[in-house]
């Protein structure tokens, strides 16, 4: 019951992921097109288009990383697998390897966290996004979020098996 649970809750991360990640990428297409053709056509463009497509690179690029720790694509030792013949060594090297990242995640999340008010800190390096009425340090909260869902995923791959993907 509660591994059917969690497998859903998973699965529903995974939707999300994909759906931020696709938009991201179009938004990506379409606004880094439309700035080449105001730079070619009408020798202008929106300097702070820039700031926030590499921000939108960030994004699609962390949130795919996410969805590939859903899919226990992530990093594993696996020269040990390869080492050992034996099913009960592999399946313990394989909970290792999984509670080694979920312990590097959550590293990561809580300076993510920390992270935050230093951006916070830093507006005035981020002055020329006003333009847009678009304020750059309140995208930096895609970070936490990115990191909880790749702890997330980690931690759920506990309970569903590696195997079942």
């Amino acid at each position: 019951m509660l591994k059917q649970r969690i497998k859903k809750f998973d699965n529903l991360i995974l939707i999300f992921e994909k759906y931020i990640v696709i938009a991201s990428v179009l938004a990506m297409l379409f606004l880094s097109f439309a700035q080449v053709v105001l730079r070619i056509f009408f020798n202008s463009g929106i300097s702070s288009l820039d700031t926030f497509l590499r921000y939108l690179v960030m994004i699609s690029a962390l949130f795919g990383s996410s969805m590939a720790s859903y899919y226990v694509q992530h990093f594993r030792i696996e020269i040990f697998q390869r080492l050992s013949k034996k099913e009960q060594i592999n399946k313990f090297l394989n909970i290792f390897s999984v509670v080694v990242s979920i312990v590097a995640v959550g590293i990561i999340f809580i300076y993510s966290l920390k992270f935050i008010p230093v951006e916070f800190d830093l507006k005035e390096v981020f002055e020329s996004i006003k333009s847009l009425n678009f304020t750059s340090e309140y995208m930096i909260f895609f970070l936490p979020l990115i990191f909880f869902d790749m702890f997330c995923h980690t931690f759920f791959s506990l309970f569903n098996g590696e195997g079942d993907k």
